[in-house]
């Protein structure tokens, strides 16, 4: 401008209810040393991580004035959309963008998010909160959200590719914008992106009773 692996670098995890026993297999590497961080595991109902929140403002980035979108829309902070009633006559901070942004992810990004009743990843959750927050819950509840709830993952990604149009600030006319191709192809590759660990992975199995991110 938001299969389960038993087995990872020769390490085996028995993931019980009340956590995870990580046992050293013959040949693995020296448990001292650290391992590789792992994103937070993804549950229901779903939000974004704090990784992806950063990977979402790196794709907004912070304007402390108002502006033009590409769409039309009035826009200021981190892509927060100035409804009616809102006035920024002057800038603002970054941590007044930062509230902004906080309060937009809580009431767009997350009811849609809800919405979803399938297992994701964290990689997956960040990947269309990312999405919502860039194109409006309308768009990804229409196009995207009944193929990702049918489970079919490829059609939902094909789905968020064809958001890339805007508005060309020289011309007025809607046309394919390289900044929203880039981000979806990003967008998408997250979502493609293998877990780095079972961790990474919702189980909606293991408790019972479980519960199953364009602005118009």
């Amino acid at each position: 401008m938001r299969a389960i692996r038993t087995v990872r670098d020769r390490t085996a995890s028995l993931v019980l209810l009340t956590g995870a026993v990580t046992m050293a297999l013959p040949g693995c590497r020296d448990p001292e040393k650290p391992r590789e961080a792992v994103p937070a595991a993804a549950t229901a109902p779903y939000t974004m991580s704090e990784s992806g929140l950063t990977h979402l403002k790196e794709y907004e980035a912070f304007i402390d004035s108002v502006y033009d979108d590409g769409a039309g829309n009035m826009t200021i902070g981190y892509g927060h959309l100035v409804t009616e009633g809102e006035e920024f006559p002057d800038t603002i901070t970054k941590a007044e963008g930062e509230r902004l942004f906080e309060g937009d992810v809580h009431e767009i990004v997350n009811p849609s998010l809800e919405k979803v009743k399938v297992p994701l990843n964290q990689n997956q959750v960040d990947a269309l909160g990312s999405f919502i927050y860039n194109t409006g819950p309308r768009s990804f509840e229409r196009s995207v959200l009944p193929h990702i709830n049918a489970g079919d993952f490829e059609q939902a990604t094909a789905e968020m590719a064809q958001y890339t149009r805007g508005r060309n600030q020289r011309t007025g006319e809607k046309t394919v914008l390289r900044g929203l191709e880039k981000r979806r192809a990003r967008e998408i590759e997250m979502f493609n992106r293998p877990v780095q660990s079972e961790a990474s992975l919702v189980g909606f199995s293991r408790l019972d009773g479980a519960r199953r991110f364009l602005r118009t």
